[in-house]
């Protein structure tokens, strides 16, 4: 938590923070007890977890509301969630999640909106620094990345993580309807750029893993199943197929049953439980 150190952040006291997709995450606790922040909320769009929150530690002062930050309707929006409202919005994954799902701008545009001047976003992401960079570094935005730190890797995950300070320079707020298009298509073009062209999702190097992957685990499952064909043109079923296409890490973003009806979409909406190599590395092109 030192990264979120009020000193360090440039404030001494008086500080309004906001905690977006808090999930049952102990990080508004946190932000009350060990920072000493008077006001915090806590938002998350799964109800079940805000009420669980909201009854386990309602002694703490914590104001846990039930709210969907990817929403664009910020208008329709009612307090404490109005324009400027917050000195610090801390956000745990939840922009990573926004990235999948396609409602990044959305969710940049309502924290920029709810920040305010000379307010702290604070990201903490598993994505690349250079692609949230450049995500967040939208023309648009009245904010600059102050500062980025690495951080250590959780010991369930194996990966370190980026933690972006981004605070907000100018007076204005709301970004105008006609400009909401461009971020969109910023984000979009951003990422396309970073996952196609700089960090490809299939490599040659990972089709011939894969392909050498595929061929060992079609023979073992040929064997397990008395059928007599088996190697790098046999398919597989998609619980396997899925385990040889993405590693340990990549497959606690994307999960089985969403892996399962991404690729029956890509494959016409088909109720197939097998996957051929041809279709696998086909869906994983179209992936990046």
């Amino acid at each position: 938590m030192e990264y979120l150190n009020l000193a360090r952040l440039g404030w001494s006291h008086g500080v309004r923070a906001l905690d977006i997709g808090c999930g049952t995450s102990m990080l508004p606790i946190c932000l009350r007890q060990q920072q000493g922040i008077a006001s915090v909320v806590a938002i998350d769009r799964d109800a079940g977890c805000v009420a669980h929150m909201r009854s386990e530690h309602a002694a703490q002062r914590i104001e846990w509301l039930s709210h969907d930050i990817c929403h664009d309707d910020v208008d329709q929006w009612s307090p404490p969630l109005v324009e400027s409202a917050f000195d610090l919005v801390v956000d745990k994954g939840t922009l990573d999640c926004a990235l999948v799902e396609g409602s990044a701008a959305a969710l940049l545009l309502a924290v920029h909106w709810l920040l305010a001047t000379h307010g702290v976003y604070v990201i903490i992401s598993f994505r690349d620094v250079e692609l949230l960079r450049s995500i967040v570094g939208w023309e648009g935005f009245s904010w600059m990345v102050d500062d980025t730190y690495d951080l250590p890797p959780p010991a369930d995950v194996g990966r370190a993580g980026t933690l972006l300070i981004v605070r907000k320079r100018g007076h204005g707020t709301a970004i105008s309807a006609d400009k909401k298009p461009c971020l969109r298509q910023h984000v979009q073009v951003t990422t396309d750029w970073w996952y196609q062209q700089e960090h490809p999702l299939l490599t040659a190097e990972r089709r011939e893993d894969i392909c050498t992957a595929w061929t060992l685990r079609a023979m073992e499952h040929a064997q397990a199943t008395c059928h007599n064909s088996g190697g790098e043109t046999a398919a597989l079923p998609l619980s396997v197929a899925y385990e040889v296409l993405f590693t340990p890490l990549e497959r606690t973003e994307l999960s089985y049953e969403d892996f399962s009806l991404e690729i029956r979409a890509a494959l016409g909406g088909g109720d197939s439980k097998d996957l051929s190599l041809h279709s696998a590395l086909e869906f994983l092109r179209g992936a990046q």
